[in-house]
C-alpha cells in the first residue's frame, strides 16, 4: 500500500463496542482514515509504536459503562448535565461508593464553577 501508520483514534462507542480509525500517511503525503476494529487498531499501534488517541466523551462513556455501580440518574455525557443535576449525581455515586465516577463528576462541577 505504500503508507505509514501515523496514529490510531478511538472515536466512538456504540452498543458497548469501540469504533476506531487507523490514520495512514501515503507516499503522496495524504492522510487516509480507515475504519477498523478497535482491537486490531490498538494491536497495530503497539506493533508500529504510533500514538493511540481517544476522544474524551468515549473515555468517559466507557468508564461509566464498565462501572458496576452505575447510577440510575446517568443519562449520557456529563457535559449534558446542568450544575444542579451534577451535584445530585455526585451525591448518588458517592453514596454508592463509586469514587472514580465521583472524581470525574466533581472535576466537571469545578470546571463549571
Amino acid at each position: 500500500m505504500g503508507a505509514i501508520l501515523k496514529e490510531v483514534i478511538l472515536h466512538n462507542i456504540i452498543d458497548r463496542m469501540f469504533h476506531a480509525w487507523i490514520v495512514l500517511t501515503t507516499i503522496e503525503k495524504e492522510e487516509k482514515k480507515i475504519d477498523c476494529r478497535a482491537s486490531d487498531a490498538i494491536s497495530l499501534a503497539v506493533r508500529f509504536e504510533c500514538p493511540i488517541y481517544i476522544y474524551d466523551f468515549v473515555l468517559t462513556d466507557a468508564v461509566l459503562l464498565e462501572s458496576t455501580k452505575r447510577p440510575s440518574l446517568l443519562k449520557g455525557l456529563l457535559a449534558e448535565y446542568s450544575l444542579e443535576e451534577l451535584e445530585l449525581l455526585l451525591k448518588d455515586v458517592f453514596a454508592k461508593e463509586d469514587y472514580e465516577s465521583a472524581t470525574r463528576i466533581r472535576d466537571m462541577i469545578e470546571r463549571r464553577k
